[in-house]
């Protein structure tokens, strides 16, 4: 069976990036044990930098050429329709796998194509009017067109059963899982922290700077706490993306350049090292459909503070201290709590270890590889 990752439409590393990534580490690890079943193409991009897939046995990889604006959405539509006929014109395709709503429309219901999540509809200040439609697009082209949809948590698919009226039979919800961060020694802990805070305690929050993750609203939270506890920094983790929100005139606005350091992009030891030796993980997002920062940060060993959205409470189980994002006062309680209270600290932990047993990179793989046997058998 030859199945073809479409990787086209990726080009950075967030969520989407890092879930694709581990779901084909476990699943090209598994064509080990059965290396005549299974064939594995991925076809990608040069903006594209993720793992070195040619390690693993039976995976070819086609890169298209440096000569695109791969971040484009329209781009990335023309290069789906137009470039898969033509590079699998002698090589017979069984299923195409889409990480995101971008999929080639002419392999019919050879597509199984991943919608994370309904930001687009939910959010018209997230992106430009073109790119939020061809989501929209092919959104409804999945629908009527796709095998299967796969999504990420129930909620997501309640999203996508009551904006798109799909039917809950076509949508598969398959959980990520604790993305595999490098192993980090004490030593290394202790440099990463020097240089952001000169070893001073700290919040961590990971993610962009798009409006639902609500950063200015966690930076008056922070404002507030900081006053009775000036000893405390918070790091934002994560690109700095200046189209939605200038995050730095923010934090000069009141008055928090001392206490607040904006990393910029991080390399994936250095992600870990900042969750080792963070206080804590605050999460304070207005939407998400699923939360991956919340797996490593339990993983990691630290406490979590997090919007009571319904994607955070799926996924976080009774590892997380709860908020309301709206609430200015009630998030910077939560830091205050999550700073002082140990015996807190402590169950949060320990809840959070547990909550990690109810994800597994192998159980989603079980479930997408029962979704190409379906396929095989048509």
């Amino acid at each position: 069976m030859t199945i073809v990752f479409n990787l086209l439409a990726l080009s950075g590393y967030q969520g989407q990036e890092v879930y694709i990534e581990n779901v084909l580490l476990e699943l090209m690890a598994k064509t080990k044990e059965t290396p005549n079943k299974w064939k594995i193409i991925v076809v990608t991009n040069p903006q594209l930098k993720l793992v070195n897939f040619q390690k693993f046995l039976n995976a070819e990889i086609i890169k298209l050429p440096n000569c695109f604006p791969y971040n484009r959405r329209f781009i990335n539509y023309s290069l789906g329709q137009l470039f898969f006929p033509y590079l699998f014109k002698k090589t017979p395709i069984d299923i195409v796998f889409s990480p995101t709503p971008l999929f080639p429309i002419l392999y019919g219901k050879r597509n199984i194509v991943t919608i994370h999540d309904c930001a687009f509809r939910r959010f018209s200040n997230e992106g430009k009017s073109l790119g939020r439609l061809w989501l929209h697009l092919f959104t409804i082209a999945a629908k009527i067109i796709a095998h299967k949809i796969v999504t990420v948590s129930k909620f997501a698919k309640k999203e996508l059963e009551q904006l798109y009226q799909i039917k809950p039979q076509k949508i598969e919800v398959i959980y990520g899982a604790t993305p595999k961060l490098p192993q980090v020694s004490q030593d290394f802990i202790k440099k990463v922290k020097n240089k952001y805070t000169k070893g001073t305690p700290f919040f961590l929050n990971i993610g962009a700077s798009k409006p639902r993750k609500n950063l200015p609203r966690l930076l008056e939270s922070f404002k507030i706490f900081s006053k009775k506890n000036p000893e405390f920094k918070l790091i934002l983790a994560g690109k700095i993306d200046k189209r939605f929100i200038n995050i730095a005139e923010e934090i000069k606005k009141l008055g928090l350049n001392r206490s607040v350091i904006q990393t910029d992009f991080i390399s994936n030891k250095v992600k870990s090292a900042l969750y080792q030796g963070a206080e804590a993980l605050i999460f304070p997002s207005l939407y998400e459909g699923f939360g991956l920062p919340i797996l490593e940060a339990q993983s990691c060993g630290i406490p979590i503070a997090a919007s009571n959205i319904p994607a955070f409470r799926e996924i976080a189980g009774k590892g997380a201290l709860f908020f309301d994002p709206n609430n200015t006062e009630e998030l910077a309680l939560s830091l205050k709590l999550l700073a002082s209270n140990k015996k807190l600290r402590q169950r949060l932990i320990a809840e959070g270890f547990k909550n990690l047993s109810r994800f597994s990179w192998k159980t989603s793989i079980k479930k997408l590889k029962n979704i190409f046997q379906e396929i095989s058998l048509k």
